[in-house]
């Protein structure tokens, strides 16, 4: 009887780590996937000036969004 239990366990442990594992990683892609397709260009575009160090360029860019509309 015992034996059941360990050989059950042994099963079941396995199988539910890995199903959970695989539907966190299915969530994560679905919100990257998300985030990705409402990410405007003048968006990357501004951050591309923080990264290259044209901090004045990014704030002109990010106001004039900010102008136009509610775009996010």
């Amino acid at each position: 009887m015992e034996s059941e239990w360990i050989i059950a366990l042994s099963l079941l442990l396995p199988t539910a780590a890995y199903l959970g594992w695989f539907l966190v990683s299915k969530k994560e892609l679905d919100l990257i996937s998300l985030a990705s397709r409402n990410i405007q260009p003048e968006y990357l575009k501004g951050f591309n000036y923080v990264l290259n160090e044209e901090q004045d360029k990014a704030i002109e860019l990010f106001i004039k969004m900010l102008e136009v509309g509610d775009r996010w």
